[in-house]
């Protein structure tokens, strides 16, 4: 990658012999580096970059090597090189690739310092996870064999889950500002999810915001498939729905939405409509839990959102209870009707900041060590730059022959960016 000549990589040469208190000692600097490998956290202490346990070790280095001449250290005088990176604004990546060449007698010893200047860019991601199953239109208990009435019927052109929709929708458009960018997703379940629309921009989204894709439901038998909205079974086993095809997975619906969001930048908010009442994989507590469990591993694994819970039907105080137990919150979770009340900041972003926990560490290759502490990583006064500094590591190379030694820093943004930096040095002994 071609380098601004404002970011391009300086490199300071110093000989370590003849520079007295200046020059670098190997030993202080290696009991320096192994007393910053004892700061926390306690366990897995990262290994010291500049004396690997066995450089005649194949196994060690990441990058493939011929096991009889890997990658080793120079011998000899010590030389101290210096790269200084530039700001990396948002999510991407800075760096670049320089070449270095120097004696095999030549111990060269580097260390990396840059900056992190992340800047606002108002990104929101929603996504709609909305049950289309049986109970939606009308079902048979499998219990009591009763007739049911629908949860959600479609009457006049509209249902409670488009309704909701709309509420959403609505508060994103008075709110948002020209520079915030909002995408909208929706993600239909019954036994499975089908007729998914990843994330779109709002405006071209809006098309989709009709009774033909919010108010749909699997028939659980041909009695039902005559009604308005209705998938019938063969439409149901034309899109490999498993039977029953007219059951309720929330496992299948946080579960996608889990795998849609993971990588999606900015602020994210899920809105999941159902009657509450999980019956698959089995009609009993099981399908109730695992649906739990995926609501909390959703909350979990998908950094900067939040997850609402939007109830329909009348399934009363159990429905209510399960669905506060996916959100992981009884105040995120209201009756569809309600839906309003849990977009009222909707566009309210996080301020561009850096998360200094998340930026402690650095990846050194092919040292196998996959990561290290670095020395420094603090905020600069009150601007909104967050400069770095990797501890001093040796280069490892093959006399005659390139290798590859990478520096790979990262960390994370309030609102779940990535900021990277990412240093490739091809290094030869010669």
């Amino acid at each position: 990658m071609k380098i601004a000549k404002s970011q391009r990589l300086s490199w300071m040469l110093t000989m370590a012999l003849g520079l007295g208190a200046q020059a670098c000692n190997t030993a202080d600097f290696n009991a320096e580096t192994r007393k910053r490998a004892t700061t926390p956290p306690p366990s897995d202490q990262p290994q010291d970059p500049t004396t690997p346990t066995d450089p005649t070790d194949p196994t060690q280095p990441v990058q493939p090597v011929d096991p009889n001449n890997p990658p080793v250290p120079g011998q000899g005088d010590e030389v101290q090189k210096v790269i200084e990176l530039g700001c990396n604004d948002n999510t991407g990546m800075i760096g670049g690739t320089e070449a270095i060449a120097a004696p095999a007698n030549q111990k060269v010893i580097a260390k990396v310092k840059g900056k992190f200047c992340p800047t606002s860019r108002n990104f929101l991601t929603v996504a709609f996870v909305v049950d289309f199953s049986g109970s939606m239109g009308g079902y048979i208990d499998p219990v009591t064999g009763a007739l049911k009435e629908p949860n959600d019927p479609l009457i006049n052109g509209s249902c409670g889950r488009l309704r909701a929709a709309q509420a959403v929708i609505n508060q994103i458009n008075t709110t948002k500002k020209a520079t915030d960018t909002v995408k909208i997703a929706l993600i239909p379940f019954s036994s499975k999810t089908f007729y998914v629309i990843n994330p779109t921009d709002l405006s071209q989204f809006m098309q989709y915001v009709t009774p033909e894709r919010f108010c749909r439901f699997v028939a659980q038998t041909s009695q039902f498939e005559g009604r308005s909205g209705a998938i019938t079974q063969a439409q149901a086993a034309s899109l490999g729905i498993p039977s029953p095809a007219s059951g309720t997975n929330y496992q299948a619906g946080l579960q996608h939405a889990e795998s849609m969001l993971r990588s999606a930048n900015g602020r994210k908010i899920v809105y999941f409509i159902s009657d509450g009442v999980p019956t698959i994989p089995s009609p009993d507590t099981n399908a109730a839990s695992l649906g739990i469990a995926a609501g909390k591993s959703l909350r979990e694994r998908v950094n900067n959102m939040t997850l609402n819970g939007l109830l329909l039907g009348s399934e009363g105080a159990a429905a209510q209870s399960t669905l506060e137990q996916v959100a992981g919150d009884a105040s995120r979770v209201r009756i569809a009707d309600n839906a309003s009340e849990l977009a009222s900041e909707i566009t309210k972003f996080a301020e561009a900041t850096i998360d200094t926990n998340t930026g402690r560490w650095f990846q050194a290759l092919p040292y196998r060590q996959p990561e290290m502490p670095l020395a420094s990583f603090q905020r600069i006064g009150s601007t909104n730059e967050w400069a770095y500094e990797t501890p001093a590591f040796v280069l490892l190379g093959v006399q005659g022959r390139e290798t590859l030694n990478q520096i790979i820093v990262t960390a994370k943004g309030a609102d779940g960016s990535t900021h990277t930096a990412n240093v490739t040095i091809r290094y030869t002994q010669q």
